[in-house]
């Protein structure tokens, strides 16, 4: 990256978290809101701001984690991690998904296959750094189209691998994305490598500022 792309993606992320700043006390207040209703919002918290179990901590470096948003990604990542099972069965699996849904469908269906189920950090950088000092993943995979620009750099920056696998961007999105190019364009350079669905949805990264070169059409391999 030279050094105009490098001043230009440090003013996209001052500006990414100068909004963070103003939305946390949102943020907090959304998740008091529907705790009322569900005390798994309430109880998820630590997990969301990066205080994974003891028992995740890992002393080396080694371990993959792979974050599945909801139930669908869940369900789509299963065979996924059987291989990686298979294939690195003394490799330390973990998971993190973002809904009380998707957390119930991997601990019902992930049970023997991954290591630990958590829920996903808020992408604030402090929530990030801690699961990622505890788990202290070599690679990070993440399925469809979770674009998160503080874990996206924070990985990066701890020199694991980073891609992103089954991705997709729906007809509906990619309208609402491309005026914010420069955005994406200043995040998704941190992914090793982009696997898309289809050679169309290939093209929608490329358009949002993926290097063309890291993209491509296909399915995962173990």
């Amino acid at each position: 990256m030279n050094r105009a792309k490098r001043l230009k993606t440090k003013g996209i992320y001052f500006l990414f978290r100068g909004l963070q700043a103003i939305a946390l006390p949102v943020l907090l207040l959304y998740f008091l809101f529907r705790g009322l209703r569900n005390r798994g919002y309430w109880t998820s918290l630590p997990q969301r701001f990066g205080f994974v179990p003891h028992s995740f901590r890992q002393t080396g470096p080694g371990a993959i984690w792979l974050h599945a948003v909801s139930v669908g990604e869940v369900l789509a990542c299963v065979e996924l991690l059987r291989g990686l099972r298979r294939e690195l069965p003394h490799t330390r699996l973990f998971l993190s998904t973002s809904t009380l849904a998707g957390r119930a469908t991997a601990n019902h269906k992930l049970a023997g296959l991954a290591d630990g189920v958590f829920y996903a950090p808020v992408d604030y950088v402090f929530a990030v750094r801690r699961v990622l000092r505890a788990l202290k993943p070599s690679v990070v995979v993440v399925a469809e189209t979770e674009i998160w620009p503080n874990l996206f750099r924070e990985v990066k920056r701890t020199g694991a691998g980073l891609t992103l696998v089954n991705g997709r961007i729906s007809d509906r999105a990619f309208p609402r994305y491309l005026p914010f190019r420069r955005f994406f364009a200043g995040v998704l350079p941190f992914a090793d490598s982009i696997l898309a669905q289809t050679d169309e949805l290939r093209e929608r990264f490329v358009a949002l500022g993926a290097p063309p070169d890291r993209v491509r059409t296909g399915q995962f391999q173990v």
